[in-house]
């Protein structure tokens, strides 16, 4: 451009005014001249502008030329660059509604019991109390079989030069009667598949752990039928998946769209649009990030017990709360009037988290440990348990049954503890 004239007329005259000219970055400009008369700027090109190269106006003018956006102006605002987020907001708002009208618990009244529910297997007991298949409910319907006399817990210590290796042999005793449900029975012939079996031999049967996927789906839809409304806790607990999966694939994405946002964010200075983009980025992925967890609570929230439930879970609590606060003087008594009274319920403790409480109270008052485990009996919460979970954990796929699926009874489901001596 070898010539030119340009004229600006602004809503009143500015306090300070800056030229630029020429390629991109320029500081200064020397090509123009300036003509300033009260709100109007006229600018005359004495030199030719090359290709690629430009001039900017930067004109400050007073405040009182403009007015504070009112809130009104501000929603639109954010509502045009940011429709999502009041998408969202509706999108919770639905969610809580849905759990207003279905979700909620229903308070009854928990007396302190001095035995659990025994119409209730052990591990259905446990998904009742925590709304979800853990592996601690696996190692109390594996417990519950010991102490019934249909196998034998035996633990092996084997010494590599200074290194201690437990194992634990499982030893069938006889068959199951008709009092096991088919999903455990589907489950104690896919685990004591021979007479007698190690847990290290499960780790290398890689089938053990679709038989075992398939005995947690026939679990859970046995007592969804009877303690829960509206199969609200298969339905529950698949959105809780669905939202633990979209979960990690949000944690991956931020790795390559949460960090450059905040960067170009940072990074943006006085360029508003690049900003307002970097800003826009974040502001989305928040979002995603919002509504991934809010399905996550919504599933877990949706989850409603049938009247039977509550009765069993007000039981259950019952009996929790008794045994946390009990003192030995009255196990002594317990064990008085049933001798059998440690095995009978010790699935129970396993199923509620407290089989590490449990060892510890009843350590010094039994006169002889169980005769279905032989073993450091101290040691089945953070021995046995943990090694059975890791039994059923393929190490190509890394799957557990904590919180849905196979083992992971370690680090939360059945705790540790122990102590004393028999």
């Amino acid at each position: 451009i070898k010539g030119g004239i340009f004229k600006v007329e602004l809503p009143g005259a500015p306090e300070q005014i800056k030229l630029f000219c020429g390629k991109e970055g320029s500081r200064r400009c020397d090509r123009v001249d300036l003509d300033v008369k009260g709100n109007t700027i006229e600018g005359y090109l004495k030199q030719k502008l090359n290709p690629r190269e430009g001039v900017s106006l930067f004109a400050y003018l007073p405040s009182h030329l403009f007015h504070s956006p009112s809130i009104l102006e501000h929603l639109k605002f954010y509502v045009f660059w940011f429709p999502y987020v009041p998408l969202l907001l509706i999108f919770i708002l639905v969610l809580f509604g849905i759990w207003y009208m279905f979700g909620r618990d229903r308070k009854g009244p928990v007396v302190v019991r001095f035995k659990p529910p025994e119409d209730i297997p052990p591990q259905e007991a446990g998904v009742i109390y925590d709304n979800t298949l853990d592996g601690r409910d696996i190692v109390a319907m594996i417990l519950n079989w010991a102490r019934r006399g249909f196998i034998k817990i035996e633990e092996e210590k084997d010494q590599f030069l200074i290194f201690d290796k437990t194992d634990y042999v499982l030893t069938k005793l006889k068959d199951p009667d008709k009092s096991f449900k088919p999903y455990e029975r589907q489950l104690f012939y896919a685990i004591l598949f021979k007479p007698s079996v190690r847990l290290s031999e499960l780790r290398k049967k890689p089938s053990l752990y679709k038989t075992v996927q398939d005995v947690r789906k026939k679990l859970l839809e046995e007592v969804d039928s009877y303690a829960y409304s509206g199969k609200s806790l298969i339905i529950g607990n698949t959105i809780a998946k669905v939202a633990k999966i979209a979960m990690i694939f949000v944690a991956l994405f931020s790795l390559t769209f949460l960090i450059p946002a905040f960067v170009g964010l940072i990074a943006s200075g006085d360029d508003f649009i690049y900003a307002l983009f970097s800003f826009g980025n974040v502001v989305m992925f928040l979002s995603v990030l919002i509504f991934v967890l809010s399905l996550y609570v919504f599933g877990k929230a949706i989850i409603n017990r049938s009247n039977r439930g509550d009765v069993i879970y007000n039981k259950l609590v019952g009996f929790k709360e008794f045994f946390e606060r009990v003192e030995k003087p009255m196990l002594e008594r317990l064990l008085k009037e049933d001798p059998d009274y440690f095995s009978k319920y010790i699935p129970y403790a396993a199923a509620l988290n407290i089989l590490d409480i449990w060892v510890e109270k009843f350590s010094g008052l039994l006169s002889q440990p169980p005769q279905w485990y032989r073993g450091d009996i101290h040691r089945i919460d953070t021995g046995f348990s943990k090694s059975f979970s890791g039994a059923f954990a393929p190490s190509s796929s890394g799957s557990s049954f904590a919180s849905g699926s196979v083992g992971g009874v370690g680090g939360g489901s059945i705790g540790g503890g122990g102590g004393g001596s028999w």
